[in-house]
């Protein structure tokens, strides 16, 4: 009796003979056994995708109801922010995050007046913010913000911007310093939902 694996792989004869093993990949393209120790910037993971919005708190319900995300944080003028909403959502393990303008003078609503809506920030979950920012300029990259701590109730985060193509921007996330990691529901300035 044909395995499991084989009565559900819906792939044609040729393409399970294009399958390549290890040693083959190695060798075709080069593959390596990643290192952390030796990878001049280290990328742990994705920490959030940030959109633009013309409409924040729509658009957050919008991606609840339709997409099921759930809301995990919230920023905004009831929490002190003055300049923007911004809406934390979760599904699984990626974070979206929808800001939307307050101040119709704000680099927020400026932003979206010349774009619309979209991503502004993929933010990554990195390590060493200092030794990434460092890295990064080493190669040539503009550094939009310098490493720079948050911190409140729940600990601190470290965070520096990098720039990317166009006015997309890269913010580099940093959540355990100094030996504890950040218990907050987001970032500093943030509340649970």
């Amino acid at each position: 009796m044909p395995s499991r694996a084989a009565l559900t792989d819906d792939r044609t004869q040729q393409e399970r003979e294009a399958d390549l093993d290890l040693e083959q990949l190695k060798q075709l393209v080069g593959l390596v056994e990643y290192d952390e120790n030796t990878d001049v910037f280290p990328v742990t993971g994705w920490d959030a995708i940030v959109f633009v919005a013309g409409n924040a708190t729509q658009s957050a319900h919008y991606y609840q109801s339709a997409w099921g995300m759930d809301l995990v944080a919230y920023s905004g003028p009831e929490n002190g922010n003055r300049d923007h909403k911004a809406f934390v959502l979760r599904s699984g393990s990626i974070r979206f995050v929808i800001k939307g303008a307050v101040d119709p003078d704000s680099p927020l609503a400026d932003h979206h007046r010349r774009h619309g809506d979209g991503v502004v920030d993929i933010a990554l979950e990195v390590p060493d913010v200092d030794k990434c920012v460092a890295q990064a300029r080493r190669a040539g990259a503009t550094v939009l913000e310098e490493p720079t701590d948050h911190t409140d109730e729940h600990g601190t985060v470290r965070t520096a911007a990098i720039a990317t193509y166009g006015e997309t921007r890269h913010t580099l996330v940093q959540r355990s310093v100094n030996g504890q990691t950040y218990a907050g529901p987001y970032l500093p300035g943030y509340v649970a939902a």
